[in-house]
């Protein structure tokens, strides 16, 4: 029976889909579904080729990410299975693999594979396996969400209010206030994460207001252009560290 979890679905095309993952490894699937969800994608996992077929039948997944060693069929069966089937034939389909060679890349990629993780799967590959697979417009880095002071222009918002960094990649920020900054303004931004604090120099990406845009929060973005290559080091680790928190692998 598969199992399903909702993350946040930051995208309105993302809240009515899923991806599917399969694997007889429960832990991988795990470890994999919740990086999947991290990542801002509802997942839905299961342990079987056949019932994955099945699900993929029912409810057409965005994608299938699927190990190749399955309990009760070898994984390019089931890709087989999908890419003959008019119902499941234009579902994107990433393969875990190890040792992946040249040859075998050509054999995989002609019975229907989209893109391929080395397994056991990293994070960031999986990341930018799946952006580059299915989003239109693929992010370049991986962005979390938290709530961090933040100082722009020398004044401290109001964290206690709301106003904060909620968003945070190792390139840039987005900051939760009702404060007006044009296009391309520059700015001096300092924030704490966790016991260390940070300046750098950013430009503003875009301003949302208000009520602009349906269940959007108002605020900044914005685009960092210069920060210490010390400082992108460890805001690096600590995105590592937020999306790995209580996924245990072993």
């Amino acid at each position: 029976m598969a199992e399903c979890k909702i993350g946040r679905g930051a995208d309105s095309d993302r809240k009515s889909s899923y991806l599917l993952t399969v694997d007889s490894d429960v832990n991988e699937l795990f470890y994999t579904s919740m990086l999947l969800q991290r990542f801002e994608y509802n997942s839905c996992t299961e342990t079987k080729g056949t019932d994955a077929f099945d699900m993929a039948i029912a409810a057409s997944p965005s994608l299938i990410i699927t190990e190749l060693d399955l309990s009760d069929m070898p994984g390019l069966e089931l890709i087989q299975r999908l890419k003959n089937d008019v119902r499941t034939a234009s579902i994107p389909v990433i393969v875990k693999t190890v040792g992946l060679t040249p040859e075998l890349e050509r054999h995989y990629r002609s019975a229907g594979v989209a893109a391929f993780v080395h397994s056991p799967v990293l994070a960031e590959d999986l990341f930018h396996a799946v952006q580059n697979t299915i989003e239109t417009t693929p992010r370049s880095n991986i962005r979390i969400h938290t709530r961090l002071p933040v100082i722009i222009n020398g004044k401290a918002l109001e964290c206690t209010q709301g106003e904060c960094v909620s968003e945070l990649s190792e390139f840039g920020m987005f900051v939760r206030t009702l404060q007006d900054c044009p296009l391309n303004t520059l700015v001096s931004v300092q924030f704490t994460v966790k016991d260390r604090s940070l300046s750098a120099e950013a430009q503003v990406l875009y301003c949302r207001h208000f009520g602009q845009v349906s269940f959007k929060k108002p605020g900044v973005a914005f685009k960092f252009l210069h920060l210490d290559p010390s400082d992108r080091v460890y805001i690096r680790a600590y995105i590592e560290e937020e999306l790995m928190k209580g996924i245990i692998r072993k």
